[in-house]
């Protein structure tokens, strides 16, 4: 009976020990639960503007920080017909630029020579139509000229030869003249966009006219120095 209520008193303190303890463990999670949602309001004393600037795109953010505030001070009178008057002056210089741009120019009428036969120097030939290359003279085929050394040679049949051999067989581009002859006349004609009577005096093959402008004049004195031609000999 003794040991009976010895059994029953160790028993009855273990029980008042578990509540003690279960009563402190509820508790301190109580205080520990409570103390967390505390934290939220230091999360909500941020200021307001801070908030909204984080929630835009880091673009957007760095566009607003460097934006710098338009003046917004009125113009003067003055300043506003200034400020007029250049912008006509500039709406007109780029309309000029434009018209000139897309002028329409008239086009030099031309004609197209597919077979033609060098007769000379300074003579072209396509059926029958004859063309005299313009601003030149040039030996006939048969034409003589003296070298450096007194000996006589053909130098009109090299200038023909050599005409020749520019032209190959490509298609010959000359202006028709403006009185409206097509069977002989004298035009400027060029092979590949190189004008003939420029290649023919700039390689000593023909002399320019007196009136001939300056490309032909300085062509003339480029084929002297040179010695090509007929200026390796005595001319």
């Amino acid at each position: 009976m003794h040991t009976a209520s010895k059994l029953v008193a160790l028993i009855f303190g273990l029980v008042v020990v578990w509540f003690f303890a279960w009563i402190g463990t509820g508790s301190f999670g109580s205080s520990k639960t409570q103390s967390e949602p505390g934290k939220a309001p230091q999360a909500d004393s941020q200021p307001a503007q801070t908030q909204s600037t984080s929630s835009l795109p880091t673009s957007e953010v760095q566009a607003a920080a460097t934006a710098t505030p338009q003046s917004t001070a009125p113009m003067t009178i003055g300043q506003e017909e200034h400020l007029r008057l250049a912008r006509e002056e500039a709406e007109a210089e780029r309309n000029a630029k434009l018209a000139e741009q897309h002028a329409i120019k008239p086009a030099s009428p031309v004609k197209l020579h597919y077979r033609v036969k060098v007769r000379d120097g300074g003579t072209l030939e396509d059926n029958g139509v004859v063309i005299r290359l313009s601003n030149i003279e040039a030996r006939e085929a048969d034409g003589r000229c003296t070298d450096k050394n007194g000996k006589d040679w053909a130098c009109g049949s090299a200038a023909r030869v050599a005409l020749t051999k520019f032209i190959r067989y490509r298609a010959v581009s000359c202006g028709l003249p403006e009185s409206g002859g097509t069977t002989d006349y004298v035009a400027s004609c060029t092979v590949g966009g190189v004008d003939l009577s420029v290649w023919m005096v700039r390689q000593g093959w023909a002399k320019p006219k007196p009136d001939a402008d300056k490309a032909l004049a300085d062509a003339a004195e480029a084929a002297k120095v040179a010695q090509l031609g007929i200026w390796r000999g005595r001319e």
